[in-house]
């Protein structure tokens, strides 16, 4: 194991734990990133439901 950083030009990191990473990568961080922008998305919204909202309590 090589605790120091990898020489300029080289790749960086174990080339087993980069083989385990990417479908890592493509599975959880992908699906988080959604969730995220759902919650953005869900967020911005908020202030058009409060708009409708009053709009329904003045009738």
């Amino acid at each position: 194991m090589r605790l120091a950083a990898a020489p300029p030009g080289s790749p960086a990191g174990d080339e087993d734990l980069q083989m385990l990473a990417g479908p890592y990568a493509l599975k959880f961080l992908t699906s988080t990133l959604v969730a995220f922008m759902s919650t953005v998305d869900w967020m911005m919204r908020e202030d058009e439901l409060l708009t409708c909202s009053s709009s329904l309590d003045a009738l």
